[in-house]
């Protein structure tokens, strides 16, 4: 609503009266837009409120650079290089202190338009080349990823051999036989460890877990309704990206991880300081991280994890590349 700022002028003002209760008019205006900002931001990030509160300064987080860029003459794939380094993992991994090694991970959810420049043709539920690529099972993320290392010259990470032979087979799960090769210098998807490392950015916990329940951080429940359309996810890359370059770590779609997702009773301590790799858990379901354009707020938490079958799919579901530092 369009409001009029009535100034009670005097009969017959002066010039020099009249231009100091303009200038007074307007610095009114502009300290309430620049007011109304910054409680934008209390309200949506609480640790940034508090640091600014206690320093005045935002805080400042290492942006790392661009590491290299795959499928560079068709629809570029942005990688960043990080560090590494030792964090305590969520409740989702009972919080434990892990070691996340060297690793490069994509900026952005594959898109639809990357998808189909290495795979091919494919239905989606929701189109659009910018579009994050979904209705993509765990199985079909690794064949992603490997044909992406063919294409670019690089050794594939998985063995999807037995994996298929399992499928044809009619055995229980799909791709549940697949391997990695830890050698290889191919794209594959990040471990949980190094989802939730590069999604938390090296901010403090009170700050991330709500990040995907802000208006500038992710596409949720909150805002990825348009009027008189219905919600779906958008654009990758269109909001505010983490403090390492990430874009829609919460929000838009859920992303496929490496590994499989068992009770936190039934975890072995040494299986989570790997990484949580216990892919041959025979009771464990696949891993999805970030949450989705239809989450509330209680999904919306960077330092959860959730699980999925990996021969589930649908339109809440894809994923973001990672590859090992070189």
């Amino acid at each position: 609503m369009h409001t009029e700022l009535e100034i009670p002028w005097a009969d017959a003002p002066s010039p020099t009266i009249t231009s100091r209760r303009v200038a007074l008019a307007l610095c009114v205006a502009v300290t309430a837009v620049a007011v109304g900002g910054l409680f934008h931001v209390i309200r949506s990030r609480p640790a940034l409120a508090m640091q600014l509160a206690e320093t005045g300064v935002p805080p400042t987080g290492s942006s790392p650079g661009v590491a290299h860029v795959a499928l560079e003459d068709t629809h570029p794939m942005q990688f960043v290089a990080l560090t590494g380094g030792s964090f305590d993992l969520g409740p989702s991994y009972s919080a434990l202190r892990v070691d996340v090694a060297p690793f490069e991970i994509s900026t952005t959810e594959v898109t639809q338009a990357q998808w189909r420049a290495v795979m091919g043709p494919k239905w989606f539920s929701f189109r659009g080349a910018e579009l994050p690529a979904h209705d993509i099972s765990w199985c079909a993320a690794l064949e992603f990823a490997n044909a992406l290392s063919v294409r670019e010259g690089l050794t594939p990470a998985y063995d999807l051999s037995a994996a298929h032979e399992s499928a044809v087979h009619g055995r229980s799960g799909v791709c549940d036989a697949a391997s990695w090769d830890r050698q290889a210098d191919g794209y594959r998807l990040p471990t949980s460890a190094e989802w939730e490392y590069a999604a938390i950015a090296n901010r403090p916990l009170p700050d991330v877990r709500i990040s995907g329940w802000s208006l500038s951080l992710g596409w949720t429940l909150l805002n990825a309704r348009d009027l008189g359309r219905r919600t779906g996810p958008r654009p990758v890359g269109t909001l505010e990206a983490n403090d390492w370059g990430l874009f829609d770590t919460t929000g838009n779609v859920w992303e496929w991880v490496w590994g499989r997702y068992r009770a936190p009773q039934i975890r072995g301590e040494a299986a989570a300081a790997q990484g949580h790799d216990w892919d041959q858990a025979p009771d464990g379901r696949h891993v999805v991280r970030g949450c989705a354009w239809n989450s509330g707020e209680d999904r919306c938490r960077v330092d959860r994890a959730r699980q999925r079958a990996g021969g589930g799919r649908g339109n809440t579901i894809g994923l973001r590349l990672a590859r090992s530092a070189r």
